[in-house]
């Protein structure tokens, strides 16, 4: 595991310097720039062998006590959830889009919740998963591979705003790069309003129920004793 490690450790963190220097430079490593271009050789070999060594850490390196410690279950419960919610991502998105593929920009189902949630979902799901496996090297592997997803989502803007043009400035606008909390704060706040105005409506029954009843009864007593 020590060599894993290591391998993935070196590769993440040259894969990482590398998107640096695409952010501020002319060198283009993501968005790859060509099909078997040198750019898209070394950041593919760069991008694998990290991910393949932060899951192999995680999952084959897992410390004893793990069903004995509620907050590793939770992680690791956690981080299974976000496994599924990535992968009903990147069906969604089609295997033609995956990646910087242009086959059209994706803007309903779980795309309105958030512009990149492969990243949003993969981010979380890697460190719940390094809290779970119970070792310092998962965590430092998940944080390294965290760190590539968040650069690749920050460079990827340039490239849908080039690709999509005006489409894309407005769907910006209206959903967030990793959590649309706006729209879960506007949902929150219809369901508020919607709740105050049922309770609204029910009082006023409640109300009207018993103004109707106080003159049934007074015809009732009246019957009875004849007034």
């Amino acid at each position: 595991m020590d060599v894993i490690f290591s391998i993935g450790l070196v590769a993440g963190v040259v894969l990482n310097a590398l998107l640096v220097v695409t952010r501020f430079s002319r060198l283009q490593i993501w968005p790859c720039p060509e099909t078997w271009s040198a750019e898209q050789v070394s950041f593919w070999t760069l991008f694998r062998v990290t991910n393949v060594a932060a899951l192999a850490i995680i999952l084959f390196g897992i410390t004893p006590g793990l069903f004995e410690v509620p907050v590793r279950i939770a992680a690791a419960a956690f981080g299974i959830v976000c496994s599924g919610f990535y992968l009903f991502a990147c069906l969604e998105l089609g295997r033609e889009n995956l990646y910087c593929g242009s086959a059209g920009l994706k803007v309903r189902g779980i795309y309105r919740w958030s512009r990149n949630p492969q990243y949003a979902t993969a981010i979380p799901g890697y460190l719940a998963g390094s809290v779970a496996a119970g070792t310092v090297e998962a965590l430092v592997l998940a944080a390294v591979v965290s760190l590539v997803f968040f650069q690749m989502a920050m460079l990827e803007d340039r490239w849908l705003k080039e690709t999509y043009g005006a489409s894309f400035d407005a769907y910006r606008q209206r959903v967030s790069r990793f959590y649309n909390v706006r729209r879960v704060r506007s949902l929150g706040r219809s369901a508020r309003r919607k709740a105050r105005a049922v309770l609204r409506h029910a009082a006023l029954d409640a109300t009207g129920a018993r103004r109707s009843r106080v003159p049934a009864r007074r015809n009732a007593i009246r019957q009875r004793f004849g007034r």
